[in-house]
């Protein structure tokens, strides 16, 4: 006979049910028993590193272009760089980032897929001179709180996304370690 906390326990056999009285404690298990079911890693996921390393790299990007945004904003907000320039610039940016792409992937600089882009960007620049005058009257008789509150509200949706996609990331970078070790 064994004693367990002032029970004693002889040639009861311990039975998992709960309606009846056997002499056991509420909390007791046979030993054998205890972590016979337990299940781990049913349902994980493999990632390459690789696959993970390219989607942290879109996330800082998203992250990148938010804050270069809120500094652009900010820089214009004060006075301290002309929306012309900034507009002249980020053009000419962009121009010389797809000029780069082209050159590397190997692709003629006038191939269809360049004549698209080209007309994509000149449509976007035709309708942002098109409707400035418009949104200039439109935001004239909105009160400065009303934007302010939409743009953070904005701001807000953007780093929930970018914050969940961050998540999923640090989460398949943790199970690649896991799995490593």
């Amino acid at each position: 006979m064994r004693v367990l906390k002032g029970f004693t326990l002889g040639m009861i056999k311990w039975r998992k049910v709960l309606y009846c009285d056997q002499g056991f404690p509420d909390n007791y298990i046979e030993p054998e028993l205890f972590l016979a079911d337990l299940k781990k890693n049913l349902h994980t996921k493999t990632y390459k590193y690789l696959d993970v390393v390219k989607e942290s790299g879109s996330v800082v990007q998203q992250l990148s272009c938010v804050c270069c945004f809120v500094c652009f904003f900010l820089w214009v907000k004060q006075d301290w760089l002309s929306s012309t320039h900034l507009v002249l610039f980020s053009s000419l940016f962009t121009i010389l980032c797809h000029v780069f792409i082209e050159i590397s992937s190997n692709n003629a600089l006038f191939s269809s897929s360049w004549r698209k882009s080209i007309q994509q960007f000149a449509m976007v620049v035709f309708f942002l001179c098109l409707l400035s005058p418009i949104m200039k009257t439109l935001t004239k008789s909105i009160s400065t709180d009303t934007i302010w509150a939409m743009t953070v509200c904005m701001y807000v949706c953007t780093y929930v996304r970018v914050l969940t996609i961050l998540v999923r990331t640090c989460v398949r970078v943790l199970t690649i370690l896991v799995q490593r070790a």
